[in-house]
Parts: structure tokens; sequence; C-alpha cells
């Protein structure tokens, strides 16, 4: 799935519908960064994607361990801690059947603490007195 000599780790996994899998790990091989790359595996055993996988995100700042969920088509979707703004916050990706990335091309960010921070402010302004 990947000949790179640095570590992967975390590796999750989701059926692709037809018989085979997405798998997704972290990769520390860019500037002691992590990246977050996937791999489809066909039903047959053989890599359907780019050899050593696709990178999902590329960006500076570094991404921990996905999380996987199967899409139609034999593609995926990843979601994943990201440190490119500074703190953490989950961003995701879509990739299609052939691993091209349907969404944005970084991913579109899901969560941010500052985003939760904001909600939890406002309910805290409008909650009815008891």
């Amino acid at each position: 799935m990947c000949t790179s000599p640095s570590p992967q780790q975390n590796l999750v996994a989701a059926a692709d519908g037809a018989g085979g899998a997405v798998f997704a790990w972290v990769d520390d091989h860019q500037n002691s960064e992590t990246r977050v790359y996937a791999q489809r595996i066909a039903a047959n055993g053989a890599a359907a994607w780019a050899m050593n996988g696709i990178g999902v995100c590329n960006l500076q700042g570094g991404q921990l361990p996905p999380a996987i969920a199967t899409a139609p088509a034999q593609g995926a979707v990843l979601a994943w801690s990201d440190f490119r703004d500074g703190p953490a916050h989950v961003f995701a990706q879509r990739l299609d059947g052939t691993g091209t990335r349907a969404w944005a091309e970084e991913g579109v960010r899901a969560w941010s603490a500052a985003a939760e921070h904001a909600v939890r402010r406002s309910r805290s302004r409008t909650a009815p007195a008891a």
C-alpha cells in the first residue's frame, strides 16, 4: 500500500462497496510533520490509486489520525485533526472512486474550537432563566 521508508501509523479502513476497501493512515515524511494519505485496494488486491497513496491534505501544520466512512462509487469520506491554523480543527475530504478530491483541495473545515465556543456563548445568552 505504501513503500515510503517513513513511519505509517493509525491505519483505518472502510469497505468500498465493490469487494475492496479504502484505507487511510498518517505518514510522517514531510519535514517531520504528519500527513493523511489514502489508498483504495480493489477486490483483486491491487492498489487502485497512486503508488504510496493519495495525499488527502498536503498543507503544513500537521494532520493527526483520520476517521473514514464509505462513500458511493468506491469512494470514502475522511476526517482528521488539522493544525494548519495553529490550534486543532477538524477537516474532512471526500475522495471519489478514482482517488480524486471531491471537495475543496485541502479539505473543508468541519469543526473548530472557536466555533463551538461561539455557539456555547450564544446559547448561554439566549437560554431562559431558570
